[in-house]
């Protein structure tokens, strides 16, 4: 099975024993500074500890990310061997229980989220994730000086055009990188993959080696606007371990030409994020 390449859980590998669900970094990246602070680390409390994504600011208050980050996801059930199962879709989590920290630097176990959640946006699709996995989260204050980052609502993206992609997953050095991860000139394999949902639908995209496990919900900059123009969604990286395709990240440096990436395109949801941008109270920067 594919893997959702994003959420992590904090303090161990990020893989989901039932699934192998894991979190994302970048493979072969390098240090994001802030130019790119619009990437936040978001933190959420859920009953088995807390699991990371990552968001971005699209408004002071206003932050986007992957549905799957904000979804319960019933991962225990072994009859689900498909990320695209609508099965694997559950309840929202609440809102109250998501964490935004800002900055390139990993925050300490003391240290004071910027926001909270408030209220949760998304397309309230029971299809399942695929071509579905954005949402949004409005925060229950504003951050000041807040970067905030364009975002793309025409469909205009087009096989071979560059993206960086930004994240807080694992790399291949480390699962719990102490600075924010990027990785440029990432070129765009195919829009509509198709085949398989797993592979693609036509609300996607397709990159090869990039993010891997932490990295959901991240954005995928253009290189020439530098607007949002996809969140991560689900990968796989090639590993002959099925279960376990994460452990292959560190020990494979993610598969290289086996490795495969989907990003949902922001202009798939471009509805809901007009309707999350209008509660916030702010306009998008958008293209």
């Amino acid at each position: 099975m594919s893997i959702l390449v994003a959420c992590s859980s904090a303090g161990d590998t990020g893989i989901d024993d039932a699934t192998g669900l894991a979190s994302a970094p970048i493979i072969h990246g390098s240090d994001s500074d802030a130019r790119e602070d619009e990437a936040v680390l978001m933190q959420i409390r859920a009953d088995l500890g807390m699991y990371a994504c990552t968001a971005t600011l699209l408004a002071p208050n206003l932050v986007l990310t992957a549905r799957h980050c904000v979804s319960q996801l019933h991962d225990d059930d072994p009859t689900i061997t498909d990320t695209c199962d609508p099965r694997l879709l559950g309840d929202d989590s609440p809102a109250e229980n998501m964490s935004f920290f800002v900055g390139p630097r990993r925050p300490g176990a003391r240290t004071k989220p910027a926001a909270k959640g408030k209220q949760i946006f998304h397309d309230q699709t029971t299809e399942g994730l695929c071509g579905h996995d954005i949402a949004l989260v409005l925060l229950d204050r504003e951050i000041p000086n807040a970067k905030i980052a364009k975002v793309r609502l025409t469909d205009s993206t087009r096989a071979g055009e560059k993206i960086t992609a930004v994240g807080w997953g694992m790399t291949e050095k480390t699962d719990d990188p102490a600075v924010r991860q990027h990785r440029t000139g990432i070129e765009i394999d195919s829009v509509r993959p198709g085949s398989t949902p797993e592979r693609g639908t036509a609300a996607d995209f397709q990159v090869g080696e990039s993010t891997c496990h932490g990295d959901s919900g991240g954005p995928a900059l253009s290189e020439k606007t530098h607007a949002v123009i996809g969140v991560v969604s689900r990968g796989d990286n090639g590993s002959p371990d099925e279960r376990h395709p994460v452990l292959h990240c560190i020990d494979n440096a993610g598969g290289g030409g086996k490795t495969w990436g989907v990003y949902t395109k922001t202009s798939s949801a471009k509805d809901v994020i007009q309707r999350a941008a209008a509660a916030s109270g702010h306009e998008l920067q958008s293209e």
